[in-house]
């Protein structure tokens, strides 16, 4: 009986890793990690490009926790974040102008990684920049600033400089023909992406602990925040429809972390979610949160939807086409 038994387990856990190695690496569409290449480089710029008038109070050495602070107070060398950011060079510079061109250098990297000009080279160059200023000041930044960082790793490592550029796009414009462009990526790119968000949802289970969340006020609580809420609007007469929409949203991302993996379910959870940071990019302010998350939740979408939006664009193959 145990000679039988063992021979069934080595049969189900031979199964088991065949469908875990196609699932990791049989060929995937690159839709959803080049929707992530252009949204999470766009929202690296945007975010950036958005402080060029206070780049010498966040990151100049006469700035908050620069050179100059260190230099009056040798003995504080991990004031504000001790033992937290490994990456705090930039704490030591002295020289604004060398701030300035790195900052400029993370501009051009991060737009051109958007762009599709070599990709794996400005993604990289972007990345890294963009950790040494989070570490330079993690304080000027929210929470985006932090998962940013490996959403952007897996969308590089699927980064290919024939899958959709600026200059395709000119090209094509022209009429003028180029390479053919291979639509598919091994998948593990793709896979650690998914897992990563569902991992993000899996943390937000701790709401559960607090009470606010439960009653759905947090969402109301945000919208007339001083600090959250983005329109100047009287939002108390709405206060009972607002806890409605706040336990919802309380549902749709505690759930997240299963149901995306559910079939034929995963989609539909992955677009209301969707809906639900759109909806928060237009009526609070928290970050750039809202924007990766938009870009992020592709990665569970179904390929065919992804292709239908992106072909009017040139980011997908002409239907019908062989990819």
């Amino acid at each position: 009986m145990g000679a039988p038994l063992m021979g069934e387990l080595r049969e189900l856990f031979r199964d088991l890793f065949a469908a875990t190695e196609r699932w990791l690496f049989d060929p995937v569409p690159s839709h959803a990690l080049l929707i992530n290449r252009v949204g999470l480089g766009l929202v690296l710029f945007l975010a950036y490009g958005s402080r060029i008038g206070m780049i010498d109070v966040l990151y100049g050495p006469e700035g908050m926790v620069g050179a100059a602070f260190f230099e009056r107070y040798p003995e504080e060398p991990n004031v504000g974040w001790p033992g937290v950011y490994a990456f705090t060079q930039l704490r030591h510079v002295q020289s604004v102008e060398f701030i300035y061109a790195l900052y400029t250098l993370l501009l051009a990297s991060s737009l051109a990684f958007a762009a599709g000009l070599w990709p794996r080279v400005t993604g990289t160059a972007a990345l890294v920049l963009h950790i040494l200023f989070v570490g330079r000041n993690p304080g000027a930044t929210w929470g985006w600033a932090t998962m940013i960082k490996p959403f952007l790793f897996y969308a590089i490592l699927a980064a290919r400089r024939d899958q959709w550029s600026i200059l395709h796009a000119i090209r094509a414009r022209r009429g003028v023909s180029g390479p053919p462009i291979e639509w598919t990526i091994a998948g593990w790119p793709l896979r650690l992406l998914q897992v990563h968000v569902a991992c993000v949802f899996f943390v937000l289970w701790d709401r559960f602990d607090e009470g606010s969340w439960l009653e759905g006020q947090m969402l109301s609580a945000a919208l007339v925040s001083r600090d959250w809420g983005r329109l100047d609007v009287d939002w108390f007469p709405y206060f009972e429809w607002l806890e409605f929409f706040g336990v919802a949203a309380l549902v749709l991302e505690c759930g997240a972390a299963i149901m995306l993996w559910v079939p034929k379910v995963g989609r539909w959870w992955a677009l209301a979610l969707i809906g639900m940071f759109a909806t928060l990019v237009v009526t609070t302010a928290v970050g750039w949160w809202d924007f990766m998350m938009l870009f992020a939740l592709t990665a569970f979408l179904p390929n065919e939807w992804l292709a239908a939006m992106l072909r009017p664009i040139g980011m997908a193959p002409a239907e019908g086409a062989v990819t």
